[in-house]
């Protein structure tokens, strides 16, 4: 993102000048959010008026994907918002799990378990760039124990462990720090912009194009190059087979500020017939909402989950729910639930594995403490800003205990919740302790030379605090993220092994 943090001008890299990209985000966007109050038609699928939970039933069990996976043990990884500095710090998270290996079990490892991946915001870049590069690995005849996300993100030489070489876009790495902003603004400059197209559709055609792979495929020849929901979600009874880990990600629709999981049969119970994608407007003209709904694209629900508020607009559907209200308007996730927690816990609970666990990602770095450095009642417009950024905090401070609440046994398994987070870099003074995961002390230097506050030395929890919120970074930023993430799950990996119940305790992960 490009901004200021601590009296420094921070640009990502290719961003164009500050002033340019305010006077762009600024431009109002067509439309309008108003509501028929009169009409009380809603999705119910509960209580009437509560938000409707993910149905699991709706789709095959994702225990059935083999690959050497334990069919009685159910992971889910929720993932935070946080632009850039999520998706590539919850990468690192990826690549530590499967660095982690199982005891007596050959090539299996932590992330091959993971079943479901919740994700708000930037944290769904994460999840895009695995599902992606795990897709076309396989449909290039490859296996799930053949795959690598090491290699794909060109960290393993080159090749997965054992099959074919790797298949997947080569430019994947980068993908994860591209300047998602340039394209929106290239965008949002043009003539067409003026017509139905705004900086979400724009977003989302850039999603698709990179971290989602389809200019790679459209390259590669491939007629439909963009990922579906149906490449990721299998209907039950189809007779198909389960070959990735279901992935959702989560936004908030505008109106009411539910959590929206952007999945087949939440579109389904919204009877969503019509959406945007890659510039032109799709409908339902055939009349099958059940196609319609596992037609719908990744790149549709990546961009809806990380629109961030005011600068980009709410992604819009069409719906034929309501004929006084027929549009639905979705935000960015974290307005709803910051760490996608809500559908991971909603997804655990309806898998039938007897042993479960929760790893929540957490890329935060807002404020900590609660105190202040300034004598008087802060200024009117500045307290106006806190109380529109201040949920976002309220939440943070208090995740840990409502996840754990949310993780306690009420006649099902219990859920076994793991929380990873810049906070376990904390006692971490020296940035060598990063090395063995790829990050240099010549790498430290060039960051800190950018210029950390007051008083602040280069240590990894403050270098991981100062990476900022947007859809930009520079590579040097991107090493330090992926490191972090490693270093993270290596110094939880017995609280990880513990929850999964993995013998052999406080093994190395084969570094």
């Amino acid at each position: 993102m490009t901004g200021t943090h601590r009296g420094r001008l921070h640009v990502g890299r290719g961003a164009p000048a500050a002033p340019v990209c305010l006077l762009v985000l600024l431009l109002p966007s067509p439309g309008c959010t108003t509501q028929d109050s009169a009409s009380l038609v809603a999705p119910c699928c509960g209580e009437r008026f509560q938000e409707c939970t993910i149905r699991m039933d709706e789709y095959e069990c994702v225990q059935r994907r083999g690959g050497g996976q334990d069919p009685n043990l159910a992971v889910a990884v929720a993932i935070s918002g946080g632009g850039h500095r999520a998706g590539n710090f919850a990468a690192g998270v990826l690549l530590g799990l499967e660095a982690m290996r199982r005891p007596g079990r050959g090539n299996a490892n932590a992330l091959r378990e993971v079943d479901y991946l919740s994700t708000v915001s930037g944290g769904g870049l994460a999840a895009a760039a695995y599902i992606a590069s795990l897709h076309d690995y396989i449909a290039a005849g490859g296996s799930a124990e053949g795959y690598s996300l090491a290699a794909a993100l060109g960290e393993g030489g080159g090749r997965a462990p054992t099959g074919p070489p790797q298949a997947a876009d080569p430019l994947l790495r980068g993908h994860l720090q591209y300047n998602y902003v340039n394209d929106i603004i290239r965008g949002a400059l043009t003539v067409a912009t003026l017509g139905s197209w705004h900086r979400g559709d724009f977003l989302e055609n850039s999603f698709d194009d990179h971290v989602l792979g389809g200019q790679w495929r459209r390259r590669s020849g491939a007629a439909d190059a963009s990922l579906r929901l149906r490449d990721v979600f299998v209907p039950r009874g189809s007779g198909r087979a389960v070959r990735l880990p279901y992935w959702v990600a989560n936004a908030t629709t505008y109106e009411n500020a539910a959590i929206f999981p952007f999945a087949p049969d939440h579109l389904k119970l919204h009877k969503v017939c019509g959406y945007t994608h890659r510039l032109v407007k799709v409908r339902d003209r055939d009349g099958d909402p059940n196609r319609f709904a596992y037609d719908a694209p990744l790149a549709l629900g990546l961009a809806a989950s990380g629109t961030f508020p005011v600068a980009i607009p709410a992604i819009s559907l069409d719906s034929s729910m309501d004929p006084n209200n027929p549009y639905l308007h979705l935000l960015d996730g974290g307005l709803a639930d910051m760490f996608g927690v809500m559908t991971a816990v909603r997804m655990l609970r309806q898998d039938p594995a007897g042993r479960k666990v929760l790893i929540v990602v957490d890329a935060y770095k807002g404020p900590l403490t609660p105190f202040s450095n300034c004598e008087h009642s802060p200024a009117m417009l500045t307290t106006a800003a806190r109380v529109a950024t201040g949920f976002l905090d309220a939440w943070r401070t208090r995740h840990r205990e409502v996840i754990r609440a949310l993780c306690a046994a009420d006649g099902a398994a219990p859920i076994e919740p793991a929380f990873l987070s810049f906070d376990d870099l904390l006692d971490c003074k020296d940035c060598r302790a990063l090395e063995p995961f790829g990050f240099s002390a010549e790498d430290a230097r060039r960051l800190a030379l950018g210029g950390l506050g007051p008083g602040l030395k280069p240590t990894p929890f403050n270098l991981a605090r100062d990476v900022w919120t947007w859809y930009g970074l520079s590579g040097t930023e991107q090493k330090l993220l992926l490191a972090v993430g490693r270093f993270v799950v290596n110094r939880k990996a017995d609280q990880i092994r513990k929850a999964m119940s993995w013998a052999r305790a406080g093994e190395g992960q084969g570094q």
